[in-house]
């Protein structure tokens, strides 16, 4: 199997996800940004109207809430992904991962230049 195939494989999955359960959350932003239908401000009325709140502020909040929580599970699965890509070429060489590091990340990194390197 042809590993790299893989990984481009589950990211253009990842992305395509993304992209998908994304857009339900940035049109409606867009639109209140823009003051598009339903999102058109009514008119000023100083004895009910709230100035120091735009119109649409918690509907505006809730979907960039609900993005940023989509952003998170993308990138989650993505650093899912790339550890599943390089675990096997640890694994091929039979060379424990020893590396110290920050993160998963940075420990792969320098137990490849421990390794690999001339």
């Amino acid at each position: 199997m042809n590993i790299l195939a893989g990984l481009r494989d589950k990211l253009r999955f990842i992305e395509r996800h993304y992209a998908a359960a994304s857009g339900r959350f940035v049109r409606p932003s867009e639109k209140i940004e823009d003051h598009e239908e339903p999102f058109e401000p009514p008119p000023f009325d100083p004895e009910t109207d709230n100035c120091d709140e735009p119109p649409f502020l918690e509907e505006w909040q809730e979907a960039s809430e609900s993005l940023n929580i989509e952003s998170q599970a993308a990138l989650k699965l993505v650093q899912g992904a790339l550890r599943n890509y390089l675990s096997p070429f640890v694994d091929l060489y039979k060379v424990p991962l020893t590396g110290k590091g920050k993160n998963w990340l940075e420990k792969y990194k320098k137990h490849f230049l421990d390794v690999f390197s001339m």
